[in-house]
């Protein structure tokens, strides 16, 4: 997430286009529409942040592996950038695939704020499932 609007949060998400934390007064009549390519958003990714809890269940179907200066695990799904080998051309994982839980949790996502020291829960407003009048408020 990127400061904006003099936010008190900042960084970058993997996914997320537009991530703004969720305000019942801006966000009050959003909801989630049902699509038929539910995985589309991650099919150009070829790694995934993991949680330790979801390491034996992940291992089952990718490498895991940890990478920058933090050792943040992940799970490798193509060996090269902008590859998903897990998902299909319809946007649906491979049916006997992990989903982790990073991927499902899309378009919602907690932000650090550092400054109140409280995680902020927020939308990407730049989710294509996400929509004013949604189905699913």
């Amino acid at each position: 997430m990127t400061d904006t609007n003099n936010s008190p949060l900042e960084g970058n998400v993997l996914f997320y286009v537009n991530p703004e934390p969720l305000d019942q007064s801006v966000h009050g009549t959003l909801g989630v529409n049902p699509t038929d390519k539910p995985y589309a958003f991650v099919a150009q990714t070829n790694i995934v942040p993991l949680t330790v809890t979801e390491f034996a269940a992940a291992a089952l179907s990718y490498p895991i592996i940890f990478t920058g200066d933090n050792r943040q695990p992940v799970v490798v799904m193509g060996l090269r950038q902008g590859e998903n080998l897990f998902v299909a051309d319809d946007g649906e994982f491979r049916a006997d695939a992990y989903v982790p839980a990073y991927v499902r949790r899309y378009p919602f996502v907690f932000a650090d704020d550092k400054q109140n020291q409280r995680l902020i829960l927020c939308i990407d407003r730049g989710a294509a499932i996400v929509a004013e009048g949604g189905e699913n408020p």
